[in-house]
């Protein structure tokens, strides 16, 4: 896709999906839990921000409701040892 796209090789990543802006610029996403437990999404960009004005407002608009989407869809699939927490105030 594009450029050369740094993402770090942690032990088990798993993809989100990838999005093209409407500049060409790409955004892959994955999902990892790093050696403490804690766990994250990262973005890869073939141009990383700042994204232009166009690109802000997809990304908002399709981009991160699709990440939120299909992180919430791994995280709450039935796994061994695995609990879903919510909280409410």
């Amino acid at each position: 896709m594009g450029g050369q796209k740094s993402v770090e090789t942690e032990t088990h990543q798993v993809p989100l999906g990838s999005w093209r802006c409407p500049s060409g610029n790409s955004c892959d996403a994955c999902f990892f839990r790093d050696p403490d437990g804690l766990e994250h999404v990262k973005l890869a960009w073939d141009s990383p921000p700042p994204l232009s004005v166009a690109d802000m407002i997809w990304y908002l608009g399709h981009v991160l409701p699709a990440i939120t989407q299909r992180l919430a869809e791994y995280v709450e699939r039935p796994a061994p040892r695995r609990t879903l927490v919510v909280l409410t105030t």
